[in-house]
């Protein structure tokens, strides 16, 4: 998904939640339990900024989030 051309949630806010789910194959994810926003947010490995294997199920993270064509996506996502 391309930042360039998608909108940031809540004007660039950081927002916080759990790690939902993790396929460690394809290197993605969700995140969930996110303040004020309604179901999950995908992510991609190459966002998540200690590394992908930092980060495993129920995890508490950190991240900014944006509105593409394909709903909700994480970047600079961090564990907390």
């Amino acid at each position: 998904m391309s930042k360039g051309i998608d909108e940031p949630v809540d004007n660039g806010k950081s927002f916080t939640g759990t790690i939902k789910f993790i396929n460690s194959m394809g290197g993605w994810g969700f995140i969930t339990g996110i303040e004020n926003i309604e179901g999950d947010c995908y992510f991609h490995n190459t966002e998540v900024l200690e590394g992908y294997e930092s980060l495993d199920k129920e995890y508490k993270v950190s991240f900014k989030m944006f509105k593409g064509k394909r709903g909700l996506y994480a970047t600079g996502v961090h564990r907390i």
